[in-house]
């Protein structure tokens, strides 16, 4: 795992300093974590931005992934954020359909789905989410499609959710759509890709589609 940290000098406090530090610090005293994690820690003197969508733009987003991807050493490669929680047994599922589907140099990648769930319903299980969890959750409307109450552009629903969430969840999971045209300009796809695939170009600002051009 590979995790990139930006301070940015003109707006983070001594404070915010300090507890990004204090994470870092606590991944890396980790008996368990220090061989699988490395932090990066990039800073950069900018001006005084003018409004709020100039100083987000500052944030240099593609800077930080690409630093986190020069460390990692696995085949495939998954960018989240810091505050994203994977269901239950992701990774290993995950692993072993790329294995069976992905191969370098090929145009490639798996999309996976992407949801907001209530803060007090995962911490109830333990933020082990299986499909039957999320299948009670959406019925509930205490979960729906990542930023789909806040993002009216349906940047990251794909098709046939109904069908999808009630087929049984499997051990070992295939691809339950097939191929997917990148057909609307909204849509920000979540991606498992192979190590091959081209840096993210550091000239695309932040929230203007910096993820979307590789």
């Amino acid at each position: 795992m590979s995790i990139g940290i930006f301070f940015d000098n003109e707006r983070d406090t001594v404070v915010d300093i300090r507890e990004k530090l204090a994470e870092a610090f606590r991944l890396l005293s980790d008996n368990d974590l220090q061989s699988m994690v490395a932090v990066h820690l990039l800073c950069d003197s900018i001006r005084t931005p003018s409004d709020a969508d100039e100083r987000a733009a500052a944030y240099p987003i593609n800077v930080v992934r690409n630093v986190a991807r020069l460390h990692t050493t696995s085949r495939f490669l998954l960018i989240g954020d810091m505050d994203h929680l994977f269901s239950h047994g992701f990774e290993q599922k995950m692993r072993d359909l790329a294995r069976r589907t992905l191969e370098m140099g090929k145009k490639r990648v798996l999309v996976y789905r992407f949801f907001e769930i209530e803060e007090e319903e995962s911490a109830k299980r333990h933020h082990k989410i299986t499909k039957a969890d999320l299948r009670t959750l959406i019925e509930k409307e205490k979960a729906v499609v990542f930023h789909s109450k806040i993002n009216m552009t349906n940047g990251h629903d794909i098709p046939r959710l109904e069908e999808w969430l009630v087929t049984e969840e499997k051990e070992r999971p295939g691809i339950s759509e097939g191929h997917l045209k990148y057909d609307r300009r909204e849509w920000e796809p979540q991606i498992v890709f192979t190590r091959d695939a081209p840096f993210h170009d550091e000239t695309f600002p932040y929230r203007i589609r910096n993820n979307l051009e590789m």
